[in-house]
């Protein structure tokens, strides 16, 4: 599916870029996935670099600024940590990345940190019955991934209309 200018860009950070693809495709096309980072450490490196509008290549290979050039890179309106991080490291991230850009950026380009996307207990699929994370295979179980695309889009859907952005 192509991306509209009109989409939200997104970074999104989480602990598996399985879940994070269907993240990437469950949002379309009200927001745009521009990269996806695994670890605390690379959204540290990463997302000041965006912010500055340099070309990041992100470890995870997802992002829609993959196949834009330099001179097209989208700068996230919204930022979204899943839930494979802990509260913690979600404080740290947010409290040690200045989103400015060291005064580049202001106003309506700085982008919005959302609530960090957890599912609360075990997740529930339809009539409450409890959903298996993971399959057998190791896999995480498209119920539960279902639950947290819907999760993620719900958070980014409140964010954005508390922001103007819809």
């Amino acid at each position: 599916m192509a991306i509209q200018d009109t989409s939200i860009p997104v970074f999104t950070a989480g602990g598996s870029a399985e879940v994070g693809k269907a993240v990437k495709e469950g949002l379309l096309p009200e927001y745009d996935v521009i990269h996806l980072s695994l670890s605390v450490e690379s959204v540290k490196e990463d997302l000041p670099r965006i912010l500055r509008g340099e070309h990041v290549i992100p470890s995870s290979g997802l992002g829609s600024n993959l196949d834009r050039p330099a001179d097209a890179q989208r700068l996230p309106k919204l930022l979204v940590a899943g839930g494979g991080f802990s509260a913690e490291e979600f404080e740290d991230m947010k409290n040690s990345i200045d989103l400015t850009a060291g005064g580049k950026l202001t106003g309506s380009q700085i982008p919005l940190w959302v609530e960090r996307n957890v599912v609360a207990g075990p997740p529930k699929g339809p009539g409450g019955k409890p959903i298996d994370i993971k399959l057998p295979s190791g896999e995480f179980s498209p119920a539960f991934v279902g639950v947290v695309v819907a999760n993620a889009r719900a958070k980014l859907d409140e964010a954005a209309r508390e922001n103007g952005l819809i």
